[in-house]
């Protein structure tokens, strides 16, 4: 008897994949140009942030267990960048892999369907807490009209592998002269004030080694109207478009908020000196409902 029970426990095992309990540090980021190029740059640039949640609608939960991340969700992503005409695009709550959405490189096929180039950054591996083995990649993603040359995925907080931050950092040419960098960080919605402020401090690292022109996108769960010690460590080093648009266009967004809750989370800030914000906005009211977070569109000219 005793022989059976243990053959059964090694069967039970063997069948289980322990493989992502052993992984440290693995950062997965790719980038590929599959999609149609823009001819020329005009000098004017369409950027939006948006996090979508898995593909999960607003109120479906991606960490439940329940499938979801489909199809049809994807499309509605896909035709509000298309409807926007966007330049550029920068995603969080992308889903790499995971166990359980339908489409398991979203990134990937919203670039398909949008005709962009993109490229790919983990954030952290996925563990369901109800279920050792629904496992998968949480990330970023940046869709482009122009051709992306350079990724990397800089490590900006790190506790352990289920528990960690990257800012992807893309190189796109926007024509033979002019290369901008464009980064995309999420930060974690749990993670500690002073873990913020080493994110923040982190990205700007990242930034003072580059001579050429930066953008920093993403969803960084710091609250504009509540998190002013924050907004201001940001501001020693970008320009918040936020705080250079017209006044009807600001109060229309601090009123609405970019989250559910009317809290403004989301954020565009470029450098100091080779952009000039014209304008910014949300994307339209029907298109709230796609996910917990509204996407948010700055219009800008190169200098």
């Amino acid at each position: 008897m005793k022989k059976l029970v243990l053959f059964c426990l090694l069967v039970f095992v063997s069948c289980q994949d322990f493989s992502i309990l052993e992984k440290d540090q693995e950062n997965v980021f790719f980038f590929k140009n599959n999609g149609v190029t823009k001819d020329e740059f005009s000098g004017e640039l369409s950027i939006a942030t948006f996090n979508i949640k898995f593909g999960y609608c607003q109120t479906c939960d991606p960490f439940s267990g329940k499938i979801g991340g489909d199809y049809e969700q994807l499309d509605r992503i896909a035709d509000l960048i298309n409807l926007l005409d966007l330049d550029i695009v920068s995603l969080q709550e992308v889903g790499l892999d995971y166990d359980i959405t339908i489409v398991q490189n979203q990134a990937e096929y919203i670039a398909s369907k949008t005709n962009m180039h993109f490229a790919y950054g983990m954030d952290r591996a996925l563990q369901n807490e109800n279920n050792l083995f629904i496992n998968g990649f949480w990330g970023n993603a940046i869709l482009s009209k122009y051709e992306i040359l350079d990724l990397e995925n800089p490590t900006i907080r790190y506790i352990d592998y289920y528990n960690q931050n990257h800012s992807l950092k893309a190189t796109i040419k926007l024509n033979e002269e002019i290369e901008i960098i464009v980064l995309n960080s999420h930060f974690a919605s749990g993670s500690t004030s002073q873990e913020k402020m080493n994110q923040i401090g982190e990205v700007k690292s990242i930034v003072s080694l580059e001579n050429r022109p930066y953008i920093f996108t993403g969803d960084l769960n710091i609250p504009y109207l509540g998190g002013a010690e924050f907004v201001v460590e940001l501001n020693e080093e970008f320009n918040n478009s936020l705080e250079f648009i017209n006044q009807i266009e600001r109060e229309a967004i601090l009123n609405s908020g970019t989250f559910i809750n009317g809290s403004v989370l989301d954020y565009i800030f470029t450098d100091k000196k080779n952009f000039s914000i014209q304008s910014g906005m949300l994307a339209p009211i029907e298109s709230w409902e796609i996910s917990d977070h509204y996407l948010y569109l700055v219009k800008m000219t190169k200098s």
